[in-house]
């Protein structure tokens, strides 16, 4: 079932993306979720040493959010720049 999250352009060379494609075949993931994967075990390690990283509660449920209005939820960078220099300082 394809769900409707934000969409991320990546650019990748030929020989990364031929290894990921043969990697997600191996599990049996698409590429897309198989990046998800990676993304999410390199964010669970650094939270693990770094500590939570805060999510606004406005992109925490950003299907219910998308369902009730069709507008996109917009992003402030503030808000990301604020929990990035949180991370800095420690």
């Amino acid at each position: 079932m394809k769900k409707d999250y934000p969409r991320y352009t990546l650019r990748i060379p030929n020989e990364i993306l031929f290894k990921l494609s043969f990697v997600s075949d191996f599990y049996g993931r698409s590429k897309n979720r198989e990046i998800e994967f990676i993304i999410k075990q390199h964010i669970d390690e650094f939270e693990s040493k770094y500590g939570i990283i805060p999510v606004p509660e406005r992109f925490q449920d950003l299907e219910k959010e998308k369902s009730q209005s069709k507008k996109k939820p917009k992003t402030h960078k503030f808000i990301f720049l604020h929990i990035k220099n949180s991370f800095i300082k420690r």
